[in-house]
């Protein structure tokens, strides 16, 4: 397998869960760090539970050990502990502040009804992002917020709003993909995207204006 080119390598490792895919490091020496440079780290449910089954500080121990270990940009990071209940945000906070760093384009943050995380500054200062997808969070941004200028799709699901007046706006000229599911929080959700081509929203509870011109 060795002898296989560096591209297909990369494709199989990221078929593996992350954990499995670092434990190629110890096959060789050449083996060592191809795991650490994968764009994609996708730490979802299954990923979750099976480290939360033993301890919560296990489960934060193997992320910090991931990302510390990681080398080179993140494309893709997936963040999924859905159906438990994490003790603090602060490791959270940490870990999108990582990532946002290392120029994220798809970032998904899934969290139980049990906590809802209330979005840190550093996601909104991301450029980077093309795809968001967000549950159970709390989307307050700040009052120097322009927008996410590169953002393509932005899948929201009973998120929370919170203006600093009435109105939400959110400005995002090249978005295309825009779902809303069981948000809630503002009065008036102003989108300001003149790219727009699908629109989904389902139980959300604002007036939401579309400035797609």
């Amino acid at each position: 397998i060795s002898g296989l080119a560096g591209n297909v390598i990369d494709h199989i490792l990221e078929l593996l869960p992350v954990q499995d895919a670092a434990r190629t490091s110890i096959l060789s020496r050449n083996w060592r760090y191809i795991w650490s440079t994968l764009p994609n780290l996708v730490l979802d449910y299954d990923f979750y539970h099976k480290l939360i089954e033993e301890s919560e500080s296990k489960f934060k121990l193997a992320v910090d050990e991931i990302l510390l270990l990681h080398m080179g940009n993140i494309v893709k990071f997936i963040l999924d502990t859905r159906g438990a209940h994490l003790s603090s945000c602060a490791d959270i906070d940490r870990w999108v502040l990582f990532v946002t760093r290392n120029g994220v384009k798809k970032l998904t943050l899934r969290f139980s009804n049990l906590d809802t995380y209330s979005l840190p500054p550093s996601i909104f200062k991301c450029s980077t992002l093309t795809h968001l997808e967000l549950t159970n969070c709390v989307f307050k941004p700040p009052s120097s917020f322009l927008g996410f200028p590169n953002l393509i799709s932005l899948v929201l699901q009973r998120t929370t709003f919170v203006p600093t007046t009435s109105f939400c706006v959110i400005k995002v000229p090249l978005l295309e993909d825009l779902s809303l599911n069981m948000c809630h929080g503002t009065q008036y959700l102003n989108i300001i995207s003149p790219s727009l081509k699908s629109l989904n929203v389902r139980d959300s509870h604002y007036c939401l204006v579309l400035n797609c011109f």
